[in-house]
């Protein structure tokens, strides 16, 4: 299980990637291994993309914490984007079929 929560999103998204959870995160998601939870930038970064999300979160922290630009994809679990000011309005994407 996975609790992700509170914060930027961009700060934890970068953090997701650079530390390789997005990965695991990935592959435990298809082998249907995962339980996934979490509120504000926790559920945004299962967007497919964190674009809009700099209007309530600072894109920029991650360029002047880590030196590098902010992550501008998410994990891409929901078929769309999710909105901080107005709820998650995601829809799960479908598992890739396994051929039987």
């Amino acid at each position: 299980m996975a609790w992700l929560s509170g914060g930027n999103t961009f700060i934890l998204r970068y953090a997701l990637d650079r530390g390789g959870a997005d990965t695991v995160f990935e592959e435990l998601h298809v082998a249907d291994a995962l339980v996934y939870a979490g509120y504000s930038p926790g559920g945004c970064v299962l967007s497919p993309s964190l674009r809009g999300l700099e209007l309530v979160d600072d894109a920029d922290a991650v360029t002047r914490a880590y030196g590098t630009p902010p992550p501008w994809d998410g994990l891409a679990v929901l078929g769309e984007a999710s909105s901080r000011t107005t709820g998650h309005r995601g829809i799960p994407r479908p598992l890739p079929s396994s051929g039987s």
